[in-house]
């Protein structure tokens, strides 16, 4: 072998060297998770994805989240729903995304009989839910304020692209504004090319794919002393979205306990024997409404949506039993001391 030919053997065997540890960074970095975790929206947002491109998909995930807020927030002076809350009954030039969210929320107010609205935020309020000083409000003022309440009353233009609701009546989001911002948060990565990511807004969970290895992921069901799981779900491509009565509550000088999930038709804490129902579907939004509506409805009322409404699976706590629809069943492992029925 002369030198010629070694020096091309040599050139060959580098360049394969070469692209062989190109490769064997990129397989390495896909398999290695980036993970980005701020306070948003009021929660702890947490976000873990695996693929090449995953720091570009985690930042730019990240700016969503956070131009979102902006517009949803009913904290922050200068937000789309703000201005439309202090509007005194005008109308507002609101951001499109607004206006679809908020026709959305329609929908599913008049699907589920009003039990999921909107136009709860003067009874959040008056309960002390909006962040300010928890208290039990007087017959009479529950009476008062729910005179302004009533999806109905919310004014949409399409065209203009504006919203109104009369004087007295206020938007509040929070039952369906983190889960759009996790549906925007999948298409953001899904569009950057991420094939396996989980998604955890305050509770609120969206699933890409699969692990990496190919297994499902698995999510716990939260036990209702509040510690610990009620026992777990392996799953795959789909979000998991729970309401629930531990989520946030405040206790009276008696020692009774009031929830944040508000009853439309009294202007009360929902008193329900389900500490949590959770739904998994194809999109948090769905799951963030629809969650809201079943706990208030109730667990029977949620099994007669289901019944017509394909694609939704449920899981509901209760004491030490965990309640569980058909399609959902063998995806559980219940925890030690919870009894899983099927129904």
């Amino acid at each position: 072998m002369n030198s010629k030919e070694i020096r091309v053997i040599s050139a060959v065997l580098l360049l394969a060297l070469a692209i062989g540890m190109i490769i064997y960074r990129l397989s390495v970095r896909e398999e290695t998770p980036g993970t980005e975790s701020f306070f948003g929206m009021n929660t702890i947002m947490t976000i873990t994805a695996y693929g090449e491109f995953r720091d570009e998909a985690l930042y730019s995930a990240k700016l969503t989240v956070s131009e979102l807020e902006n517009m949803f927030s009913v904290t922050i002076p200068d937000s789309d729903v703000s201005k439309i809350n202090t509007a005194d009954g005008e109308s507002v030039g609101v951001d499109e995304k607004l206006v679809y969210i908020t026709e959305t929320a329609l929908e599913y107010s008049a699907l589920t009989d009003g039990a999921f609205d909107i136009t709860m935020y003067p009874v959040s309020k008056l309960w002390g839910f909006d962040g300010g000083e928890n208290r039990v409000p007087s017959d009479e003022e529950i009476s008062e304020v729910l005179k302004n309440v009533g999806y109905k009353k919310i004014s949409v233009d399409d065209k203009a692209m504006t919203i109104s609701v009369p004087r007295g009546t206020g938007l509040d989001y929070g039952a369906i504004a983190k889960g759009y911002a996790e549906d925007e948060t999948v298409r953001t990565l899904k569009n950057l090319n991420i094939e396996s990511a989980i998604i955890n807004f305050g509770g609120s969970i969206s699933m890409i794919g699969s692990k990496p290895s190919g297994k499902p992921w698995v999510i716990a069901i939260k036990s209702p002393e509040g510690s610990g799981s009620a026992g777990t779900l392996a799953l795959r491509d789909c979000s998991v979205v729970t309401s629930g009565k531990h989520e946030r509550f405040f206790t009276d000088a008696d020692g009774r306990e009031y929830c944040h999930i508000m009853d439309p038709n009294t202007g009360r804490p929902v008193e329900s024997e389900f500490d949590s129902i959770t739904v998994i579907c194809d999109s948090a939004m769905m799951g963030d409404a629809l969650s809201t509506a079943f706990y208030v409805k109730g667990w029977e009322w949620a099994l007669s949506y289901r019944s017509t409404h394909p694609g939704i699976e449920l899981v509901g706590v209760s004491g030490l039993t965990v309640y569980l629809t058909e399609g959902i069943a063998d995806s559980f492992t219940p925890a030690e001391g919870f009894e899983a029925v099927i129904r």
